[in-house]
């Protein structure tokens, strides 16, 4: 199982409200991320070969929103099963520096 925690940059990045399509940068982003967990996924694959363990089958989890699934299109691609859900949608971040320090946690 992995979980999307980070999206590619989108075309908008100045809103979270906006649900834009990834730009150049976050599909290069997405292929790379791709990549590494395939790297990472081969090594794990031939340490449980090597202790006679099967491989968990992978599940991408992510965000319904537009850019989180594009930065998972490669898994999906690649005949990955990607899930999203709504509930790990972002969420109005505040605005910390408007803030008293006092008010911070």
């Amino acid at each position: 199982m992995a979980l999307m925690r980070q999206s590619g940059r989108s075309e908008i990045e100045h809103s979270y409200k906006a649900d834009s399509s990834l730009s150049d940068e976050g599909v290069e982003y997405a292929q790379q991320l791709y990549e590494f967990i395939m790297r990472r996924r081969r090594a794990e694959r031939e340490r449980l070969a090597a202790d006679g363990e099967d491989e968990r089958p992978l599940t991408i989890w992510s965000s319904a929103r537009r850019r989180c699934a594009e930065t998972c299109l490669p898994f999906r691609d690649a005949g990955y099963r990607v899930k999203e859900l709504s509930q790990i949608s972002e969420i109005n971040p505040g605005v910390i520096g408007a803030r008293r320090g006092s008010m911070l946690i």
